[in-house]
């Protein structure tokens, strides 16, 4: 692989790896001396040109199978398109490391472009956050989508749109440990999680025969995700695998829950309760 830091969809200064021209993994060597008469069905006999005789060579016959499907099946519009990610993936180098820090003193505050004048939703966004350390951020919602974007206040460039299939996005936030990754919630018996990195999503298995858990509302730290059931259930999930860790059970139904530290974390219910939880006691 080569790289290079050749412009990519009209943006300058991304680097881009050529990885050549694609050349298969295995040929047979017996495909170019093989003979195929043209006349021997109706669908063969389309691919015979002119007078020229009615047998090709394995290697003639595939040549003749291409050219037709080209013909037949146009190049679709978006392949010709410069894909949207691209702009994410191009750059070698790490999406989250450290920006610049804000002065200690004194705080300039000024009214900024929207973060996503570039690719507005189409509906309600349920959440908007920005990264703990790199310039990006996102906003997510009912549209399904998870949309990042680069965050300098003026162009906001809008770097890739992940959609999730029948998943409307309640509740979206970067993970505590480096912000590598993003954690999305829906009213789903499952949740998502987006590798910024590989800029992939994949989808997590909830608590099986628990119904009344829900994964629309949760809270983090750098070692779990806690998400909060109907009926006062508060499901622990470990934040390095995603494995369900335990289920603890709040005397009220949750609406809110927050992580003091690694060990700790706070539920809020009905009727003015609030639950202090250790984890090193279980």
């Amino acid at each position: 692989a080569v790289v290079s830091t050749q412009s990519t969809g009209g943006e300058e200064g991304l680097f881009v790896i050529d990885r050549g021209e694609k050349r298969p993994v295995w040929c047979d060597e017996d495909e170019g001396e093989r003979e195929v008469d043209l006349g021997d069905s109706n669908i063969t006999k389309k691919l015979k040109i002119g007078d020229e005789s009615k047998t090709l060579t394995g290697r003639q016959l595939e040549e003749r199978l291409r050219n037709q499907y080209t013909k037949i099946h146009a190049t679709p519009n978006w392949a010709t398109k410069p894909k949207q990610q691209s702009a994410l993936l191009a750059s070698t180098g790490s999406l989250t490391q450290n920006s610049k820090t804000l002065p200690t003193k004194k705080l300039a505050v000024s009214r900024c472009k929207n973060l996503n004048f570039r690719k507005t939703a189409n509906c309600v966004i349920k959440s908007l956050e920005f990264h703990p350390s790199a310039t990006i951020g996102f906003v997510a919602g009912y549209s399904k989508s998870l949309d990042l974007f680069e965050v300098d206040g003026e162009n906001n460039r809008h770097l890739h749109r992940q959609h999730f299939p029948n998943f409307p996005i309640d509740c979206a936030r970067f993970t505590r440990a480096g912000g590598e990754e993003v954690i999305l919630g829906s009213k789903r018996p499952h949740f998502y999680t987006f590798d910024l990195n590989k800029c992939t999503g994949t989808k997590m298995a909830g608590v099986r025969n628990k119904p009344s858990l829900h994964y629309k509302n949760f809270s983090l730290s750098s070692q779990y995700i806690g998400f909060q059931g109907q009926d006062g259930m508060f499901a622990l999930f470990s934040a390095i695998d995603k494995q369900i860790v335990k289920c603890v059970s709040h005397r009220t139904r949750i609406n809110c829950s927050v992580f003091v530290d690694e060990h700790h974390f706070v539920t809020g219910g009905q009727g003015g309760f609030l639950t202090y939880w250790d984890t090193r006691t279980w």
